[in-house]
């Protein structure tokens, strides 16, 4: 008899269990379903917390909304930028009542206008398999911050360049540029251009470089002091180097970290130079504001 009860209030537990247990819906299941109501809109971003949801529950019980990597958000403007989720986001939605959610959402073209305040969106899924390629890389590497996601999927759907993406941490940030790389078919750089991304008063996203920063490496036959220069196309010095290096010997693969800001410079081809107190040129890179 004891077995008999035990088993039973065993049984009990797991049905209890699974009928306590929240059902968990796709935001196109959510919207099919005639116990919600539900609203997609802008809040005006382009990046980050970009799509709002107006959820009305008509539901008895609460669900679980899952809205998966690679959801897509069209605009009612042609115009304005559709929005991709980059990462699977999975949202509580309480019974009876009206829930307001906040969803991730980034822009796929980097010249078109940015979602209007109030907006409406439509949902669809991704079908473009570079961007799911991304997606997934994304899943497995987490600690990516919105500017390199942001920068990331645009070097997927819109060519820009590697050098434009980038992370704070010097591994995540070597893999990214790996990953963009072998998507897009571009060679890795040996520098990242940090941007400022914003919006003008007509709306149009504007990407402004800030600042380029890099490694170099060189080698020296010899006692020197090394200096450097950055110049324009015309041959220009648009950045005099005041800072000296003392090389006391010969020395093989010295590196060193390039820094200099670019904000206000025009738009073109650059190059760094490092060259001998002499003036003997040791080494010249080219990068791109």
């Amino acid at each position: 008899m004891r077995t008999i009860i035990l088993i039973m209030i065993g049984a009990f537990l797991s049905l209890s269990f699974i009928t306590n247990k929240k059902e968990t819906l796709s935001i196109q299941q959510l919207i099919k379903n005639p116990d919600f109501e539900v609203t997609v809109k802008s809040n005006g971003k382009h990046s980050g917390k970009s799509v709002l949801l107006a959820i009305k529950s008509k539901s008895l019980k609460d669900v679980s909304l899952r809205v998966p990597a690679g959801a897509l958000f069209y605009p009612s403007d042609e115009k304005e930028q559709t929005l991709i989720t980059p990462r699977e986001q999975i949202m509580a939605i309480n019974k009876k009542q009206t829930n307001d959610v906040g969803v991730y959402g980034f822009c796929t073209e980097a010249n078109d206008k940015s979602p209007t305040s109030s907006g409406a969106f439509k949902v669809g899924t991704n079908k473009n398999e570079k961007l799911a390629q991304l997606l997934e890389f994304f899943k497995e590497n987490k600690g990516i911050r919105v500017h390199a996601v942001q920068e990331a999927i645009w070097c997927v759907t819109d060519n820009e360049s590697i050098s434009h993406a980038y992370s704070d941490d010097p591994v995540l940030d070597k893999k990214l540029k790996k990953k963009l790389s072998e998507i897009t078919g571009q060679k890795i750089p040996w520098h990242t251009n940090k941007r400022k991304i914003t919006t003008n008063n007509r709306g149009y996203i504007v990407a402004s470089p800030v600042e380029v920063v890099g490694e170099v490496t060189f080698s020296t036959t010899q006692k020197t002091v090394v200096k450097s220069k950055v110049i324009n196309e015309a041959g220009v010095v648009v950045f005099p180097n005041t800072n000296e290096l003392k090389i006391p010997q010969a020395i093989k693969n010295i590196k060193l970290d390039f820094k200099v800001k670019v904000t206000g410079w025009d738009k073109g081809k650059y190059y760094v130079i490092y060259y001998t107190g002499e003036g003997k040129t040791i080494l010249k890179k080219e990068f791109t504001v």
